[in-house]
């Protein structure tokens, strides 16, 4: 089928063993946007976590969860996937906020376990179950956001059957 692979299903194949491989209905430039996001995914960790920076207000969240299911909100300097990493906002930092014009910065939680881009999903498991903690943050050498490993994640995996081993290329990346 020619019309139906793009960056998630690419993932969630390549996953469990197979391929995807990505339509032609796309432009070169979404093509290479859903295979760079493919092969930057790591197996059990969340691929699309929401990001924000610490200007923006609760209330941001507070839209967003109108049209999307997440429990937690990585916060970076730069708002997107690979900025400096600051900390995380989960409903227990803001569940009694009155005022939803508070800046996410005043409220995120900064004492949480970062760990670096060699642990793997399995090793990052262990520090949540060790250590009793509903995320573990990936972080390259220099502090720049990579991943996020949540409890509600590995929980829902239990649900699934246990997948083969992943479709990876020569450089250890999901296959595209």
């Amino acid at each position: 089928m020619d019309t139906v692979t793009e960056a998630d299903m690419a993932i969630t194949m390549a996953t469990l063993g197979g391929m995807g491989f990505v339509h032609y209905n796309n432009t070169i430039e979404e093509q290479v946007a859903h295979v760079e996001r493919t092969k930057r995914h790591r197996p059990g960790y969340i691929s699309t976590p929401l990001v924000l920076g610490p200007q923006e207000p609760i209330a941001r969240i507070d839209q967003l969860k109108a049209t999307k299911d997440f429990s937690s909100v990585i916060i970076t300097d730069t708002g997107c996937v690979k900025g400096k990493f600051l900390g995380i906002v989960t409903p227990r930092d803001i569940d009694f906020v009155n005022d939803r014009m508070t800046s996410l910065g005043d409220v995120m939680t900064s004492d949480v376990t970062v760990v670096g881009e060699e642990v793997s999903s399995e090793e990052a498991l262990e520090l949540i179950k060790a250590k009793k903690e509903d995320n573990v943050v990936v972080c390259n050498a220099k502090g720049y956001f990579l991943a996020q490993a949540t409890r509600d994640y590995f929980k829902e995996a239990r649900s699934f059957p246990a997948a083969g081993a992943p479709s990876l290329d020569a450089a250890g990346r999901l296959r595209c």
